[in-house]
């Protein structure tokens, strides 16, 4: 049978009628088995509109939710990028407030370093004989051979803390700012157990910080290990530790240094095992 012309097909059946792209395809296949042969063409014509419509609304749905996630991630992403941004400049600023921190610290120590730090001194004496009177008694009194020598020049004196507490039972500290460090030096490794002023009890130290002092100890047990080996151990000024190995002087500023350097060094290992 042969269609000469469009048939007419019932309202139901048309799937423009539908909104719902799911609908549409159950009418047009009701309206396909229902239908007579020389209809299929065009049922099949609008099955396939169906399908497209449905599969396109479907994807456009997909699309729809798929583009909040990927902008999501894009922020997700943007944000991450500044956080690592902040993280190194945090990182670069830190570096430089160490640097600032190491060249503060250098300057302080370079200003320290001639000094001597006189502890035991009656304030009287001090207004009596001036602070360089005071010292060039202690050098008579204890370095009988450093007294004869007339090169030790003192550059400045003065007490510590600058203002006087009366209600400070025991006197302040006398600093003395030698001209030359070598001087310093003469004094300092002529020191002896006892240190007298006029009989009285007195002690000569080298001027440093409180967490240079601390650093200092801290170096203590490895000094007195390598020095019972004879490696001729120094504490060199402000904080670092020297010695003689394999014929050779090394100086470290940082355990760090040291731990790195044994790794090498299998004899050192068993002379620092437990105290490094």
């Amino acid at each position: 049978m042969v269609c000469e012309s469009e048939p007419h097909v019932r309202g139901s059946d048309v799937c423009a009628v539908s909104s719902e792209p799911g609908a549409c395809f159950g009418f047009c296949v009701s309206s396909l088995c229902l239908s007579p042969t020389c209809t299929l063409s065009l049922h099949l014509s609008k099955i396939n509109k169906c399908k497209k419509s449905f599969i396109n609304e479907v994807q456009n749905k997909m699309e729809a939710a798929t583009t909040p996630i990927e902008e999501t991630e894009e922020r997700i992403g943007e944000l991450e990028d500044k956080i690592m941004a902040k993280v190194e400049a945090e990182k670069k600023r830190n570096k430089k407030i160490q640097e600032c921190e190491g060249v503060i610290t250098e300057l302080s120590h370079a200003i320290k370093r001639n000094n001597i730090h006189i502890i035991g001194i009656p304030e009287e004496e001090a207004r009596e004989k001036g602070a360089e009177g005071v010292l060039e008694q202690i050098i008579r009194e204890n370095f009988p051979d450093l007294g004869n020598k007339k090169d030790i020049e003192i550059q400045q004196v003065q007490r510590t803390p600058f203002k006087h507490n009366m209600n400070r039972s025991s006197a302040r500290h006398i600093i003395v700012k030698l001209a030359k460090y070598k001087d310093k030096e003469k004094i300092l490794k002529a020191d002896k157990c006892a240190l007298t002023y006029k009989g009285r009890p007195i002690k000569l130290l080298a001027d440093l910080f409180t967490e240079t002092w601390q650093a200092r100890k801290e170096w203590q047990e490895i000094f007195n290990v390598v020095n019972r080996k004879n490696m001729q151990p120094r504490i060199l000024y402000p904080v670092s530790l020297s010695f003689r190995i394999e014929g050779e002087i090394k100086v470290f500023s940082y355990k760090q240094k040291l731990k790195e350097f044994i790794t090498t060094k299998l004899a050192l290992q068993e002379i620092l095992r437990g105290i490094l």
